[in-house]
C-alpha cells in the first residue's frame, strides 16, 4: 500500500511540474497571512503579502538587480 501511495504521489508531482504556472501562493494555517508569487508578461517575478485580506507588501524586482519593497498603507 505504501508503494502505491509513493507511485501516485510521484506521478502527481511530475505532472504538476510539467504544467506552467504563472501565479502561486501559500498561506498560514489559519489563512490570515498569504504570500502570493506571480510572473508578469515581461518575465518579472512579483510577490505580495496580505494580512486579513488587506494588502500589506508588494515586492517587485526592478530593471536592475535591486529588489523594491513597497509597503502598502
Amino acid at each position: 500500500m505504501k508503494i502505491l501511495y509513493v507511485i501516485v504521489s510521484v506521478t502527481c508531482f511530475i505532472f504538476s511540474a510539467c504544467i506552467p504556472s504563472y501565479s502561486s501562493g501559500v498561506s498560514s494555517p489559519d489563512g490570515k497571512i498569504k504570500l502570493s508569487f506571480s510572473l508578469t508578461n515581461d518575465k518579472q517575478m512579483t510577490y505580495q503579502v496580505t494580512v486579513n485580506d488587506t494588502l500589506e507588501i508588494i515586492m517587485a524586482k526592478g530593471g536592475g538587480q535591486a529588489i523594491t519593497f513597497i509597503p502598502v498603507l
